[in-house]
């Protein structure tokens, strides 16, 4: 950005519409990237719910890896934040972990050794979202305001081609507009302006459903081969499959069942007794094609940690059309990564930076939206294939599943190399 140039977003108003991943590194990266010689925009962010309440909306980890250019950690080391989301973290990539897809009594039919990034210490890191939203929100309230509670009720262009943007304060049910040049759309998978301006572009079922829980063994000696270090997929060959992921280096697991199931059921309260013994009945019988250690996982599966999920996704798309101008989706208010990638939070942090950076390099919106859509739809569409070819290969049974294994053996299969 030259100093002595016109930014046609200088002296504008930018909304973001939701303080999640994606929201607050679009915020912090354009704040940091944006050339001080320049007027800057004025940055209006808002989130439906409270400060605690979004810091609290997910728990659960976050895998954030820093093993390409593209990757989350790498990122957010840009942002300054890779020390402090490091000291933040659950634990680093084990060095010596290998990522398998293993038959149904445990043979390995193929292996992907993680990398890391030159100059980076670790691979990758575990960490909860709990602590990164902190991490992320403190960094952004040092530089700028995040008004909390306010949702967005409805957004309209004007004749003069601005946005007008109804907020409502929860706290004191006042309405309110805001005009901009810029509306960043990053309100998650139930994204009230993606309903507003794409309402038929709807969340769907892949009719396939995760059953799963954490085991803790205590420490690393005592879980049971091959999960000591490593982690992976199990193909059973029947048209079910486990995945297991290490939480820690120090014995605790996550595991998950995944089969076919059209028709939805009834949501899963994890407070149930009955309906705990019932899921893990369910899991022991759906699996059991698959031999130990994945028994011994489910046998000790710590209650209150126990989901039945139905498996969704959401195909991305690109802003070109003309109702679309100066409207940006980012995050899950875009697409949908399914279970079978569950690297939905990575690219709702590359989503936020590249598009900061497209905004503050380009010389014009329709540049910058281009040049965004150009990264950010083959980042996600690849996810979304990726994870599809894994549902497809995960669920194979008879004669498909005896030459995906063949193919596995010879590498390549899921990865899509010939």
């Amino acid at each position: 950005m030259a100093s002595d140039s016109k930014h046609f977003l200088s002296g504008r108003k930018v909304i973001v519409c939701g303080a999640g991943l994606g929201g607050l590194t679009f915020v912090l990266s354009l704040l940091k990237f944006w050339d001080a010689a320049v007027p800057a925009p004025e940055v209006v962010i808002v989130d439906a719910d409270g400060r605690e309440e979004s810091i609290n909306r997910g728990l659960y980890d976050l895998q954030l890896n820093a093993d390409t250019e593209e990757s989350a950690l790498v990122g957010l080391g840009d942002l300054g934040l890779y020390d402090a989301v490091v000291a933040q973290a659950v634990t680093r990539n084990n060095p010596d972990s290998t990522m398998h897809v293993w038959d149904k009594s445990w043979k390995s039919l193929m292996t992907i050794k993680p990398k890391v990034m030159e100059g980076f210490s670790t691979g990758g890191v575990r960490i909860r979202r709990t602590a990164l939203l902190s991490l992320l929100i403190e960094a952004v309230e040092a530089r700028t305001k995040i008004t909390w509670r306010t949702s967005v009720q409805d957004a309209k262009r004007l004749p003069d081609g601005t946005l007008r943007v109804s907020l409502l304060d929860k706290n004191t049910g006042a309405a309110s507009q805001e005009e901009c040049a810029l509306l960043v759309a990053a309100d998650g998978d139930d994204s009230t302006l993606r309903k507003i301006f794409r309402p038929k572009d709807v969340t769907k079922l892949t009719g396939h459903v995760g059953l799963g829980g954490q085991v803790d063994f205590g420490d690393k000696a005592s879980v049971p081969a091959p999960l000591t270090s490593d982690f992976g997929i199990t193909v059973g060959g029947d048209g079910v499959a486990s995945a297991v992921v290490q939480l820690n280096n120090d014995g605790k697991l996550l595991w998950s069942i995944f089969k076919e199931e059209k028709t939805p059921r009834a949501a899963y309260d994890n407070t149930d007794a009955a309906a705990f013994k019932a899921l893990l009945d369910e899991a022991r019988t759906s699996s059991k094609s698959i031999a130990e250690p994945l028994p011994s996982l489910i046998g000790k599966t710590k209650q209150e940690t126990s989901f039945a999920r139905a498996v969704r996704e959401r195909d991305a798309f690109g802003h070109d059309a003309p109702e679309l101008r100066g409207i940006i989706f980012i995050g899950d208010a875009n697409r949908l990564v399914s279970v079978y990638m569950n690297n939905g939070g990575g690219l709702a942090i590359r989503d936020g930076i590249g598009l900061a950076q497209e905004l503050v390099g380009q010389k014009s919106l329709e540049a910058a939206t281009a040049a965004y859509d150009k990264a950010a739809l083959a980042r996600s569409t690849a996810s979304i294939k990726s994870g599809r070819k894994t549902m497809d290969t995960a669920h194979l049974s008879g004669w498909k599943w005896s030459v995906a294994k063949t193919a596995l053996s010879a590498g390549g299969f899921l990865t899509g190399k010939n």
